[in-house]
């Protein structure tokens, strides 16, 4: 056999999968769709992946939103319980918030209760239990939990004894008693600073003297008021104070220089005094002295840590406030721990 017909019978053909575009398509227009289709499907799929996506974010979005809400309910109840605490006949249990206690532990706590909060339109569980630190209140909505504990607050009951006298040098026990306190007023009242000129700054804001503020006030919300002195700041003069009248609980960290004389105007007071008209519906409480240039007419409560100067006890009138050797009235007895809150 000739050498040449072994060559074209074996030889290797060439396999039709590594044929030339030209050779599959042999036209351009097949090239053309060839292309087009792959640019359909590229394209194609990127928009399945990019609306997949932000359909996967707007379902994380979503529940996120639900998470904050309801995370905002939660800690709304911790705000609704320290209302209760303080009204007790606007609470869901009267009778547990009246007694302001909270007994057992995180496995058997004390008392457990669901309460419809109106305006947020949720259901809020309640748990409340003792610890080492005091009260706990627990709030759970759909899942979430917060956990804070509570504390008296350390405004200190007044009895009849204290009305009146005080020490003629400060007590340690005060200077400990203020402090607390003016951290409380920060939070849940109103506090200023006497200024070099002898009147009082809030927040960096020159406020005016004390009349300007507090003199002939038609409402008192129990917030208690707390005057401090800055070394280097403020001035060393006592802060100079007129005849009123005045409602409310203020707390004097210097000393103070009542004008008195009496106002003329009636202050309404729930008592059965016969004072009226009166200069002070409430008390004034000062760590230092308490300087008095006339008649001074209280329903409540008066006390100078440092002692009395000038006309002193004999021009000032006072009827004592009962409900002070109990509490203070529109002040929160309740009050969150700072660095207490927990949320789960």
């Amino acid at each position: 056999m000739d050498i040449r017909d072994l060559f074209k019978e074996y030889a290797i053909k060439k396999p039709q999968d590594t044929l030339s575009l030209q050779e599959m398509f042999p036209s351009e227009r097949g090239i053309a769709l060839f292309t087009a289709m792959m640019s359909l499907i590229l394209v194609s799929g990127l928009a399945f992946f990019t609306l997949q996506n932000a359909t996967t974010e707007m379902q994380i979005a979503n529940e996120s939103s639900k998470s904050f809400v309801r995370a905002y309910h939660a800690e709304s109840g911790v705000e609704h319980v320290l209302a209760w605490f303080n009204n007790p006949a606007k609470s869901p249990n009267p009778l547990f918030f009246d007694k302001k206690v909270c007994e057992g532990d995180s496995a058997k706590p004390g008392q457990t209760f669901s309460s419809l909060i109106k305006d947020i339109g949720e259901t809020i569980t309640f748990r409340f239990y003792h610890s080492s630190r005091g009260c706990v209140v627990e709030t759970i909505n759909s899942g979430h939990k917060v956990t804070v504990n509570l504390e008296k607050n350390p405004m200190p009951k007044m009895t009849k004894t204290e009305v009146v006298y005080g020490p003629k040098d400060v007590d340690p026990l005060l200077e400990a008693r203020m402090k607390d306190i003016r951290r409380f007023a920060k939070r849940f009242g109103r506090y200023f600073i006497v200024s070099s000129k002898g009147s009082l700054e809030e927040n960096g804001i020159d406020r005016g003297t004390f009349d300007t503020i507090f003199a002939n006030q038609a409402e008192f919300n129990g917030r208690p008021v707390f005057i401090d002195v800055v070394e280097n700041y403020s001035t060393l003069q006592p802060l100079k104070i007129g005849h009123g009248p005045y409602k409310g609980y203020f707390y004097f960290f210097g000393d103070i220089e009542i004008e008195g004389g009496g106002s003329g105007q009636s202050v309404s007071i729930d008592t059965d005094c016969k004072l009226d008209p009166v200069d002070l519906a409430g008390f004034f409480y000062t760590r230092g002295r308490m300087i008095i240039d006339g008649r001074f007419v209280v329903y409540g409560a008066i006390y100078a840590g440092s002692g009395f100067e000038r006309d002193g006890l004999s021009v000032i009138d006072v009827c004592y406030n009962n409900d002070y050797s109990l509490g203070f009235k529109g002040v929160l007895p309740l009050i969150p721990i700072i660095g207490t809150h927990k949320t789960m």
